[in-house]
C-alpha cells in the first residue's frame, strides 16, 4: 500500500520538463543543475519544494497517526468503563465497594487511634503508680516528723505547721495518683491487666482493687485527703521518742541487726535490713562507720545488702562490709544509705 509520500514521488517522475520559475523558459528539466537560459538553479529549487512537501505530508502522516491513536485509546477506554460501569447493577457494586474502602478505612484510623490511646494509658497507669510509692513514704516521713500533740492553748510551731501542711499534700498526691489510675483503667480492660502484671512485679499485692483497698485503709481514710489529713494529725498519740522510732521503723526499710569484728587485716561489719514498707525495694546500700574514743568517725565504707533482685515487703536480706582494721576502732555503725 503506497503512502502519500509514495504518491508525491510517483507523481513527481512524470513531472520531468517545467517552465524556468526565473525566466519562463520552457521544457526546461527539473533536474537540470541550471536553466539554459537565465543560469537559475532548477534542480536545486525543485528538491526544496519537493523536500518541504515531503516534510509536509511526513508532518501530516505523524499527525493523523496520532489522532488515530488518541481515538483508539479513547474507544479502549470507553470500552472498559462500560465493561466496569455500563450496567445499574455494575454502578451499584462499585458504589458498595468505595463506601466499603472507605468505612476500612475509617475503622483503620479509629482502631489505631484507639491502640495509641490504650498505650498511653498503661505507660501512664503505671508511671502513676510509681508517683504513688513516692508519695507514700513522703507522708510518713512527714508524719513521724511532728513529734507530739498540740497542747491546749498553744499555738503550734513553725516546723510544726510545715510537717502538718506536708502531711496534707503527701495525701492530696496519693488522692491526686489513685484518682489518675482509675481514669486509666476505664480506657480499656488491657489497662487494668498491664497495670495488675506491673503492682504484682513491685509489690505483694496482686491487683490493683488490692492495693487500692490498702491505700483506703491505710490513707485516704475520710472524704477527702484535708479531712483525712486532720484525722492523722488529731490521732498523734507517741508518748515518747523511742515510740516514734519504733512506730517509724515498722513502716521502714531498716537495719535489722548487725555486728562486727577482726580478721586478719580487715574489721568486717555483717548484719540484716528487713524491708517493713509495702513495696519492693531495689539496690540497697549500707553504710558502715567506724568511730573513735571521742565519738568522731574516722572511717566508712559502703555496700549493697541486695541489687536488681530486690527485697519484697516483710523479708530480709544479708550484708557484710570489709574495712581497714584499726586500733582506735571504739564504735561502730550500719544505716541505710540508699535504695530504689
Amino acid at each position: 500500500m503506497l503512502t502519500d509520500v509514495d504518491e508525491l514521488r510517483k507523481e513527481e517522475t512524470y513531472m520531468a520538463l517545467v517552465n524556468c520559475p526565473e525566466c519562463g523558459k520552457e521544457r526546461v528539466s527539473d533536474s537540470a543543475e541550471a536553466c539554459p537560459e537565465c543560469g537559475f538553479a532548477v534542480k536545486l529549487y525543485y528538491d526544496k519544494i519537493r523536500y518541504e512537501a515531503e516534510q509536509k505530508a511526513q508532518k501530516e502522516l505523524q499527525i493523523a497517526r496520532e489522532e488515530k491513536n488518541q481515538k483508539a485509546k479513547a474507544r479502549k477506554k470507553k470500552y472498559i468503563i462500560n465493561k466496569l460501569f455500563g450496567s445499574p447493577l455494575k454502578k451499584i457494586f462499585w458504589g458498595l465497594a468505595v463506601c466499603g474502602l472507605a468505612c476500612l478505612c475509617v475503622f483503620a484510623g479509629i482502631y489505631a487511634h484507639n491502640e495509641k490511646e490504650i498505650s498511653k494509658a498503661i505507660e501512664y497507669s503505671c508511671d502513676s503508680f510509681d508517683d504513688l510509692q513516692v508519695a507514700i513514704p513522703q507522708f510518713h516521713k512527714y508524719f513521724d516528723d511532728f513529734y507530739y500533740l498540740q497542747e491546749p492553748g498553744r499555738k503550734p510551731t513553725l516546723m510544726e505547721k510545715e510537717q502538718m501542711e506536708g502531711i496534707e499534700n503527701a495525701l492530696i498526691e496519693i488522692n491526686r495518683n489513685v484518682r489518675l489510675i482509675d481514669n486509666c483503667c476505664i480506657v480499656n480492660e488491657r489497662v487494668s491487666n498491664s497495670l495488675n502484671k506491673y503492682i504484682s512485679s513491685k509489690t505483694t499485692y496482686k491487683s490493683w482493687e488490692e492495693y487500692k483497698q490498702f491505700i483506703a485503709k491505710n490513707y485516704l481514710v475520710a472524704e477527702t485527703p484535708q479531712k483525712s489529713a486532720d484525722y492523722f494529725i488529731k490521732q498523734r498519740t507517741y508518748n515518747s521518742l523511742e515510740e516514734l522510732w519504733e512506730a517509724r521503723d515498722s513502716k521502714s526499710l531498716i537495719v535489722q541487726s548487725y555486728s562486727g569484728y577482726s580478721k586478719g587485716n580487715y574489721f568486717i561489719v555483717s548484719g540484716t535490713v528487713k524491708n517493713n514498707t509495702p513495696s519492693t525495694v531495689r539496690f540497697v546500700v549500707v553504710k558502715i562507720e567506724l568511730i573513735d574514743g571521742n565519738g568522731n568517725v574516722f572511717d566508712s565504707d559502703t555496700t549493697y545488702a541486695v541489687g536488681e533482685e530486690g527485697i519484697s515487703p516483710g523479708n530480709s536480706a544479708k550484708f557484710e562490709c570489709y574495712l581497714d582494721d584499726d586500733r582506735n576502732i571504739e564504735k561502730y555503725s550500719a544505716s541505710i544509705f540508699s535504695y530504689r
